[in-house]
């Protein structure tokens, strides 16, 4: 194949697509979906980081539905640890709090900050959970630590003696 054949079928080909491009009308992916997931309707606050909106500024309850357009949902992953169950007479601890997760990890460092006793897979019941700490644990102050959550939760457990 000498060169002047080659640049030929090489300027075709660049000028199919470039046409392609051009006179293409429709989406280039099906449009099987849709979404017309429902937005918020803002009010006036005092709120200071809302200072921006205005009292008559909403938003619609129902947009019409946008053909081949995804939008993506960041869910805030959540959970607290209850304040009453982080003061315990018992070797066996119970500790408990909510999340929106479907399930949480929780580490427990000794007084000198190592990890001694950990759970992976706390099942999150209705926005509750519970943990019952396995291991007998002598009077002193923990550190405990919820895993999966966007912000670290860190909170201080005390075991009394009994």
């Amino acid at each position: 194949m000498n060169t002047k054949v080659a640049v030929g079928l090489v300027a075709a080909i660049i000028l199919a697509v470039v046409a392609f491009f051009i006179f293409h009308k429709g989406p280039l992916a099906p449009a099987a979906f849709t979404s017309s997931a429902p937005t918020a309707t803002t009010s006036a606050t005092n709120s200071p980081s809302l200072a921006p909106l205005q009292a008559s500024s909403t938003v619609a309850s129902h947009p019409a539905p946008v053909q081949g357009v995804i939008t993506p949902v960041h869910v805030v992953h959540r959970a607290a640890i209850d304040q009453s169950s982080l003061v315990s007479h018992s070797m066996n601890p119970v500790i408990t709090g909510t999340s929106n997760l479907v399930n949480i990890g929780i580490v427990i460092d000794d007084p000198s900050g190592t990890g001694i006793i950990g759970a992976f897979s706390i099942p999150v019941v209705q926005g509750h959970w519970t943990y019952t700490v396995s291991r007998g644990l002598p009077a002193g102050l923990y550190t405990v630590h919820l895993i999966g959550n966007d912000t670290p939760v860190t909170a201080k457990l005390i075991v009394i003696a009994s």
